[in-house]
């Protein structure tokens, strides 16, 4: 018996009531018990039996969220063969709050989950499967975030980081999104923006035409920014000084994110390697980022099933349990309450049957006493036997022998003995 509750020790005595894990048995010896308690009883699986299972990772079909979804199984009796599932996250560009599951099966596709929460992905169980979601927090990539195709000791560094100018009361904020930056030709680069106001004390910025061409890599469109330039007039990013301020628009406002400005060494011997951006050179901003409406998982799974070459081989492993059967077996049941005298619960069990078989039992005479039948799931290799006969009679104590046939794989015999 297990039982679930809100607490390491649950008992009727605390409240709430849902932690109520009460076992009682009635009058006729059932067992009942409460919403929070489950009976199992663990068998082996039937002969042959394979589980199911994932034919791979979930793999990241879209977006760019840096954290991992992983698929599990939680009941592999509930897999479909071939069923490929894509989970679709939704939300705002920058995070996902909840999911959908979608399925294609039998060449039908349907959804299966429809408001799955990405904080809380377990509760949203579908087809014996449940997505597990690890998300990351949007911070910047200092390791990635470089001059590319180019040795990193040729052009000159960048600090990349929040857009804070304290005199200015200027608050900028990192946004879970990476950027390219590349030089060109002046006839070719972006505008910056003007009109932006620079925190409460700053200044209003002014369009300048510049000579780098600014993309945000995770959305694919240009990227609005402001360019603060030592020199004026110049608007080339060439100077020490000459500052990017990265603009995003939140919801429906304009928002400073990353400042990005030249960070030359103050060693003189060091400076003179370095050398300012040149056409065609380009940086990369990097970030983590959690996951957002752009983002979707895909997983596909195969059933459970019976193997019938390893069922023929594993019907040696047919067995009865316990054998001998000495006067009783720890699992059966006392007798119910109201019951004060009798024998009680009688059982032995066949165990590792294959799916599907005929168990015959005789006495040591040949005449048959009783046919039982694997008519359980493939998961449960196990057929009980209350130690009666055709007619509902008690069996004599004594040897039997049994006949497992399964049609179409073989049949196998063996003994079994019940003491007084």
């Amino acid at each position: 018996y297990y039982a679930l509750t809100a607490y390491d020790r649950g008992s009727p005595e605390f409240f709430p009531a849902e932690n109520n894990i009460a076992i009682s048995v009635v009058e006729d010896g059932s067992v009942v018990t409460g919403a929070n308690v489950v009976e199992v009883t663990p068998n082996a699986p039937a002969a042959g039996y394979f589980q199911g299972g994932l034919n791979d990772v979930a793999s990241q079909i879209a977006g760019s969220g840096t954290g991992q979804v992983i698929a599990e199984v939680v009941d592999p009796t509930q897999l479909k063969q071939n069923a490929v599932y894509t989970m679709q996250m939704a939300g705002t560009p920058t995070t996902a709050s909840t999911f959908t599951v979608s399925r294609l099966y039998n060449g039908l596709e349907e959804t299966v989950i429809s408001d799955g929460r990405v904080a809380s992905p377990e509760a949203s169980v579908f087809d014996g499967v449940r997505f597990r979601v690890i998300n990351d927090i949007t911070q910047l990539l200092a390791d990635s975030t470089r001059w590319v195709d180019v040795p990193d000791s040729t052009v000159m560094p960048l600090f990349v980081g929040e857009a804070n100018i304290a005199t200015w009361r200027l608050s900028g904020r990192t946004l879970p999104f990476d950027y390219t930056i590349e030089v060109v030709d002046p006839i070719d680069g972006d505008s910056s923006l003007g009109g932006f106001k620079l925190g409460s004390r700053g200044p209003t910025s002014a369009a300048l035409k510049t000579n780098l061409d600014i993309r945000n890599a995770t959305l694919g469109t240009k990227a609005e920014f402001v360019y603060l330039d030592r020199t004026a007039g110049t608007a080339a990013f060439n100077e020490v000084g000459d500052i990017i301020i990265v603009i995003e628009t939140v919801g429906e406002t304009k928002v400073a994110t990353l400042g990005i400005r030249f960070a030359p060494p103050t060693n003189p011997d060091q400076l003179a390697r370095f050398r300012f951006p040149e056409l065609g050179d380009r940086f990369v901003v990097r970030t983590r980022k959690p996951f957002s409406e752009r983002d979707a998982f895909r997983v596909e799974t195969y059933a459970s099933g019976i193997n019938d070459e390893d069922a023929r081989a594993q019907l040696d492993r047919v067995r009865v349990v316990p054998n001998p059967y000495v006067a009783g077996a720890s699992w059966e049941r006392d007798l119910p309450p109201t019951i004060t005298s009798g024998r009680g619960e009688r059982r032995i069990d066949f165990i590792h049957l294959p799916a599907g078989a005929k168990v015959q039992i005789f006495n040591v005479r040949g005449e048959l006493v009783r046919t039982l039948y694997h008519d359980g799931g493939m998961d449960d290799g196990t057929v009980r036997w209350d130690l009666r006969t055709r007619e509902n009679l008690e069996v004599a104590y004594g040897i039997y022998l049994y006949h497992v046939e399964v049609e179409g794989l073989g049949s196998t015999t063996g003994k079994l003995a019940i003491i007084k």
